[in-house]
Formats: C-alpha cells, structure tokens, sequence
C-alpha cells in the first residue's frame, strides 16, 4: 500500500509539474514589462539600512491627476515593503526618490493583404473506354484555381503605453539641496486600454524586484498569475 501511495503522488507531482509547464509555454503572460535599471557604485558602497528616503513626484502637474493619491500611496508601500525608511520631511532624508508616471496613446496603422482566388487556368484530364474497334479517348477540362490577385487595405489600432519612472538622489543636509543621481529604475507595458491603475501592480513588482539594481539594458519581465497573484515566469515552477 506505501509503495502504491508513494507511486499516486509520484504521479499526481508529475501531474502538477506538466500542467504548470504547459501553462509557461502555452499561455500568454497576463503582463510584459520592459524595465531598465541603473545604480551607481557610489551608492553600492555607503547605502545603509539606516537611510532615509523621501518620495515626491517629479512634475507638479500629477497632484492634479485622479491617479496621484493612489500611485504615490502605491510607491510608498513598495519601498516600506522592500524595508526601505521613509520620512515625511525632506530635511531627514538621506536621498530623495522622484516619482513620474505617464500614460500616452499611440496610434499605430496596420497594411493587411489578402489573396483574391479566382480562375487561372484549366485541368485537362484524359480517359479511353474500350469498344470493338480499341481505344475510345475521352479528354474532359475541369476550372484550376490560384491566387489572381491580392485586396490590399489598412486597418488603425490605438494602444497605451503606462510609465513608471523612479529615481534617487542624495540629498545634502549641509547645502541643502541635490547632490547627484545614484540609481533609476524605468519601467514601461502597454495595453489596448487607457487605465494606468490596472497596470500599475505590475509595474510596482517590477519596481521591487529591480529596485536600485543594474538590468545593463532594458529587459524584458513577463509576469503571470498564480493563486490570484502576480509573479515572474520563474516563480512559476516553484511549488506551492
């Protein structure tokens, strides 16, 4: 009986692992997230789990966004979740994060062809009956069909392509102003519809998982739903 048992969830294991196989190499990502991530040395070496950062937003004109409140509550809570210190005053900080998110629609037009079939020709096929002087041939045509020409027209798709742009600065408490740039992180994904809160979670994960990292080049992340969650292609295969 234990040997059987053992076999049943040998099998139910394999069961499990090819239907999550099948779901990576079959199914499309719920999201694909182009992200670019710079850092600087400087940073790598004096950053602290002491410091403190103060998130504003790059560009005065997004207070006045119906997005603003909830981004900036969003980007808050991502770096309180990646254990990052956040303050309220700008002269505590350490460094200060600029926020920017934008959404711009594109309009992109689309050339399609599409054969037109018609007659091109015909078939001829021959046959003989047999009767008391020989051969009888029999030559019958038939209509050959190909292409004769092609419907050429175009058709216009408008998609959206969502922004978050996050970058810090050290902050000297001395002047009293910016000093330089230690890391960027910039993250984009587009879709058919203009609603920047339905990409944001996505663009949020990617943020805490490449925050203040070098990508050396823009990737790009594809990020799929497991258990009412988003992850990355490689949390797909891992158990539950």
């Amino acid at each position: 009986m234990i040997i059987i048992e053992v076999k049943m969830r040998q099998r139910i294991s394999l069961s499990l692992f090819i239907g999550i196989f099948l779901c990576i190499t079959g199914c499309s990502p719920q999201f694909s997230v182009l992200v670019d991530g710079r850092t600087s040395q400087e940073y790598e070496q004096n950053k602290s789990a002491n410091d403190s950062y103060k998130i504003i937003f790059d560009n005065e004109r997004d207070k006045n966004d119906f997005d603003y409140k909830f981004v900036y509550d969003s980007v808050v809570n991502t770096f309180r979740k990646s254990n990052y210190r956040i303050v309220d005053n700008i002269y505590d900080a350490d460094y200060v994060v600029f926020v920017n998110f934008e959404v711009k629609g594109r309009t992109a037009t689309i050339n399609h062809s599409t054969p037109i079939t018609g007659q091109v020709g015909v078939n001829t096929h021959t046959t003989y009956t047999y009767g008391p002087y020989g051969m009888t041939p029999h030559t019958y045509t038939t209509p050959k069909y190909g292409t004769i020409g092609y419907d050429n027209y175009q058709t216009t798709e408008i998609y959206y392509t969502h922004l978050l742009s996050v970058a810090a600065y050290t902050f000297s408490k001395t002047d009293m102003e910016l000093a330089k740039k230690v890391w960027q992180i910039i993250s984009v994904t587009s879709d058919e519809a203009n609603d920047f809160r339905a990409n944001l979670p996505a663009l949020l994960l990617v943020l805490e998982k490449h925050m203040a990292t070098d990508t050396h080049g823009s990737v790009n992340v594809e990020l799929y739903e497991k258990q009412g969650e988003l992850v990355e292609r490689k949390e797909m295969l891992k158990a539950n």
